[in-house]
């Protein structure tokens, strides 16, 4: 029997999460790609800020309490781990640790970079900290982030191997799984909410990348301001 796990919101978070956190993290190490850094990593920072509202209203599954994550569960997750008669409908009480340090160490990330950049440029809002301390935060945060998705991946090839019959990677494409439980049923409410989640992000990305573009203007002003102060003399 197959039953309905991860809705098409689920599954369209987490391919624009993979695709705006790989970006970013790659244009990150490009200056003259800075814009399209700024306009993914904020891109990234709205689709996680609205899961976790999701995770507090969402359907079975996507819900926060549908999260094994106590301790009780870890200890018969890893004792049980090889017994194919004991698999989990929704994430597996490892795997819900780690997807909510991706969703907190990812969203933080994204603000840290927003105030990293605000310092220099038309900002919405500007908050004044160490530049040294916040550019060594932000790079940490990226760097712990990667090191959870490398672990996310590692978790879904040995779910793979060890757990190949609820096919597990399929229901990431599908939403769907091998296995006897109850539908995850999205209401209207939650359908709406769907609409704003994955839009919104779009228009942050736009912001982010118009940033850079008024953050240049400043720099380029600055310079034109000098050199007539120079000429002046």
């Amino acid at each position: 029997m197959r039953t309905i796990v991860w809705t098409k919101s689920i599954r369209i978070f987490h391919w624009f999460l993979a695709i705006g956190f790989t970006a970013a993290y790659i244009l990150g190490d490009f200056d003259s790609f800075g814009n399209l850094h700024y306009a993914f990593g904020l891109f990234v920072g709205a689709l996680l800020l609205f899961r976790h509202f999701y995770g507090l209203f969402g359907p079975k599954y996507a819900n926060f309490k549908d999260f094994p994550i106590h301790i009780k569960n870890q200890i018969k997750f890893v004792q049980n781990y090889f017994n194919k008669d004991k698999a989990y409908i929704g994430h597996n009480p490892a795997a819900s640790i780690v997807m909510i340090l991706i969703f907190i160490v990812g969203l933080f990330c994204s603000i840290s970079g927003y105030l990293l950049y605000s310092k220099e440029s038309a900002g919405l809002f500007v908050v004044s900290f160490n530049n040294g301390l916040l550019e060594e935060t932000h790079e940490i945060l990226a760097n712990l982030f990667l090191f959870l998705v490398v672990i996310h991946i590692v978790g879904i090839i040995a779910d793979l191997i060890f757990h190949n019959k609820l096919k597990t990677i399929n229901s990431i494409f599908t939403g769907f799984k091998n296995i006897e439980g109850e539908n995850s049923k999205p209401n209207n409410f939650h359908k709406l909410y769907t609409i704003f989640w994955l839009i919104i992000p779009f228009f942050m990305f736009y912001y982010g990348y118009k940033l850079d573009g008024q953050n240049k203007s400043s720099d380029d002003n600055k310079i034109e301001h000098h050199e007539d102060e120079n000429e002046n003399e």
